[in-house]
Order: C-alpha cells, then sequence, then structure tokens
C-alpha cells in the first residue's frame, strides 16, 4: 500500500462550451469577452478556467482580465468590475509563436 494518498480533482468542464463555440463560431485568433466578474479574484478564478478548458477542447487560450470599462453601467450588469479576455490558437502555432519569442529573447 502506497505511503501517500492522492487526490483525484474533479475536471471542471463549465467553460469547455465557452472556448468550443469561440472556435467553431469565429476561428482561430479572435478574440471574445467574458464579462459581469465582480472581483479580482473571480476574473483571475475564469481566466485560468478558460485556459484549462482549451486544453480540455485541444486548443491553446491565450486570457487575460481587464477592469470594466463602464463599472455600474456595463451591459454586463451593475455589478461588472472585471471582464476577461480569451482567444484560441492550434497548439502548433502556439508552440511556434512561443519558440519565435524565445529565439528572439536570447538574440539568435
Amino acid at each position: 500500500m502506497p505511503d501517500q494518498v492522492r487526490f483525484i480533482q474533479h475536471k471542471e468542464t463549465r467553460y469547455d462550451a465557452y472556448v468550443a463555440e469561440l472556435v467553431s463560431a469565429k476561428g482561430y485568433g479572435k478574440e471574445r469577452h467574458y464579462a459581469g466578474i465582480s472581483d479580482r479574484d473571480q476574473a483571475e478564478s475564469v481566466r485560468k478556467a478558460l485556459r484549462q478548458a482549451g486544453r480540455h477542447v485541444g486548443v491553446s487560450v491565450k486570457s487575460y482580465w481587464e477592469p470594466c470599462p463602464n463599472p455600474g453601467r456595463c451591459p454586463a450588469g451593475k455589478e461588472c468590475r472585471w471582464h476577461v479576455r480569451y482567444s484560441a490558437y492550434r497548439q502548433e502555432d502556439a508552440r511556434a509563436y512561443k519558440e519565435r519569442i524565445s529565439r528572439r529573447a536570447r538574440g539568435n
């Protein structure tokens, strides 16, 4: 019997549909935003969940949060303070991009 206990986490799939719909409707490289987020911790959780959803769907996702441009008057609701912007890319394209950036940083 092993002396360590493994915890198996539940696979969060709530955001998978957002990423899959983005790829099927708009294609790769197009940006969408998720709005109606009331605090920065929740915005960070949504950002991470969208990236994880990309892994589930088989694409790379770039996501970041930003303050709501119209807090209190946002179409997403009066409680909206943060938006998360996200876009999807083919994994091969994302790897090639990272490699180019890495080479450029090394001066090659």
